[in-house]
């Protein structure tokens, strides 16, 4: 499991996977046959869309028979009405159709809870499912976000791309947030701790107006021409129960369950070691696989326990199925 060996963790993120809490349900209906009104949805649903995030956020709608995918971005929101505004027209089976927000992939999956606000920028979520899959098993399926945060600002609202695969070691963070990290990189080894393509995936994203104006419906989002560099695995907010905002990311990929997950696979190297000839353990290793909860992971930190970096190593395969695009490269004169 060091950088050498090839026959790593393989962590599987999916980003998203499932429906939000109380964005699902069972009648979808085209709101008129006019032709200008062809793309706004009447869905069954209450104050939940007041999260929903305009030019983000997609539906999935079973019942259509317009696009094989079956799935639309959401441009436009009415809380009031109950209704979506999609950037396409859709044809609805019986005239009705399930529905769930987002898109994403299918599936149970019931996300951290947050309590992030309503917003003009939007809201974070936990949406992704990451996957660490080791020796032929699942090893854990845990929460968590590919995202940065939607209220940064500058460069820190990129994000890395998705639909990518990654390479990711152990490293020891700067601060005692971020603390036993994980540095993601689209090298195998070390350098440089640079990824060329960041993206602006929350181009024109808000929630549904509020003492904002509405946002204009946006197809596209523009490349952040820096990339992304230091980007890590760490620790996030929730909002529940300590102040905070946004999740805490600036491009990384972030969740509060990074020590309960870090704790596993540092468990699985561990056990992996005398398998490829390593004899012993490092203490430093045993004092991180301990570190299984925030407060445990920011008191060795801040002890100075050093020997994490480089030991532990894995390969990361984003996948976001309903990652926005960047316009098409411009016709050839």
């Amino acid at each position: 499991m060091r950088l050498e060996d090839p026959d790593t963790p393989r962590l599987v993120l999916i980003d998203p996977l499932g429906h939000r809490p109380g964005l699902r349900g069972e009648h979808a209906a085209v709101a008129s046959p006019a032709e200008q009104d062809a793309r706004i949805v009447k869905l069954d649903a209450g104050n939940e869309l007041a999260t929903v995030n305009i030019n983000f956020d997609t539906i999935y709608l079973p019942g259509d028979t317009a696009r094989a995918s079956k799935t639309y971005r959401i441009v436009g929101c009415d809380r009031d009405s109950h209704t979506v505004t999609l950037d396409g027209a859709p044809r609805l089976d019986a005239h009705h159709s399930a529905w769930q927000i987002p898109a994403g992939v299918g599936g149970e999956f019931t996300p951290l809870e947050t309590e992030f606000t309503a917003n003009k920028a939007g809201v974070d979520y936990y949406e992704g499912v990451m996957f660490t899959v080791f020796d032929g098993r699942v090893h854990t399926a845990l929460s968590w976000t590919s995202y940065t945060s939607c209220r940064e600002e500058g460069g820190g609202l990129s994000s890395v791309r998705g639909n990518t695969e990654y390479a990711t070691y152990s490293w020891v963070s700067e601060n005692n947030f971020r603390n036993y990290s994980f540095v993601v990189t689209e090298k195998r080894l070390p350098d440089p701790d640079h990824i060329d393509v960041g993206r602006y995936y929350f181009d024109g994203m808000a929630n549904p107006p509020g003492s904002w104006p509405a946002p204009a419906p946006t197809p596209y989002v523009s490349r952040d021409k820096d990339g992304k560099g230091r980007i890590r695995i760490h620790d996030g907010h929730t909002g529940v129960g300590e102040n905070a905002t946004k999740t805490g990311s600036e491009g990384c990929i972030v969740s509060p369950l990074v020590h309960e997950w870090r704790s596993l696979i540092t468990g699985l190297y561990i056990a992996e070691r005398p398998l490829i000839g390593i004899a012993g353990t490092e203490a430093t290793l045993e004092k991180v696989r301990a570190a299984n909860t925030r407060a445990l992971a920011q008191a060795a930190w801040s002890a100075g326990e050093e020997g994490w970096a480089y030991h532990v190593s894995a390969r990361l395969w984003l996948v976001r199925p309903d990652e926005r695009s960047e316009p098409p490269p411009a016709a050839a004169p």
